[in-house]
């Protein structure tokens, strides 16, 4: 039996606390896309890999950080209030979850999908359905009320963010807001880390694959080239 004290009183709220997290997440996953070109041609400089890959991190958190202040706009846009709880610094509360939200499922997609270019592209539609299905299962009903198998989504970035987002358009419960936003920065720290070690990896071996495609180019116009010599000969 569920008993819900606090009601939705504006349908409105509907998109940022449901169909608004699944955006979030194809947001991030298309924002890897689109700058997928002037990554390689910053990458065909004599640029330095220590400066390319902060070139790469910093250049995605600017991203991620202007995509969640749009996010914000959005939903105030249709008037919804943020100062149920926070006052006047509800929106900016609003923003800071959804740039955390968005920095740990964007950094994750893109590492994922450096490694999933390296192996085997068109995995990249099965990555983005996993990610959005294993962080949606277990947000949008009480953890109470499912099966033991979906209390993992207590770890996943936007269960977390659902729970904080909460907060800002309802007054409820803030004591677990603490774990909330400590988890989403224990995602976006640890991707972090990680991100250099993918970037290096992502560069050193799409480099010997470039090498290797010119060489092949090499050798298959100098094939053609004797070949021309020969019948000129004959």
């Amino acid at each position: 039996t569920m008993v819900d004290r606090i009601p939705f009183t504006n349908n409105v709220l509907s998109a940022p606390l449901q169909v608004g997290f699944i955006y979030m997440i194809i947001v991030s996953f298309f924002q890897f896309n689109f700058f997928a070109e002037p990554h390689q041609k910053v990458a065909k400089t004599p640029v330095k890999r220590i400066h390319y890959v902060a070139y790469r991190y910093i250049s995605s958190l600017f991203s991620f950080f202007f995509l969640s202040l749009i996010f914000g706009l959005i939903t105030l846009a249709y008037q919804v209030k943020f100062t149920a709880t926070y006052g006047k610094s509800g929106f900016l509360v609003y923003w800071s979850i959804a740039f955390l939200t968005m920095s740990a499922v964007g950094l994750a997609t893109e590492i994922m999908g450096m490694f999933i270019i390296l192996f085997y592209p068109p995995l990249m539609g099965f990555w983005l359905i996993f990610w959005v299905i294993s962080n949606i299962a277990p947000t949008y009903t009480s953890m109470a009320l499912t099966n033991n198998f979906f209390r993992y989504g207590y770890a996943m970035p936007i269960h977390n963010s659902y729970e904080a987002t909460k907060t800002v358009f309802f007054d409820v419960y803030k004591g677990q807001l603490g774990r909330n936003f400590g988890i989403l920065v224990a995602w976006v720290v640890m991707l972090s880390c990680v991100f250099p070690f993918a970037v290096m990896h992502f560069s050193k071996a799409m480099g010997k694959k470039a090498a290797a495609a010119a060489k092949a180019q090499l050798e298959a116009a100098k094939r053609a080239e004797e070949e021309k010599n020969a019948r000129g000969d004959v």
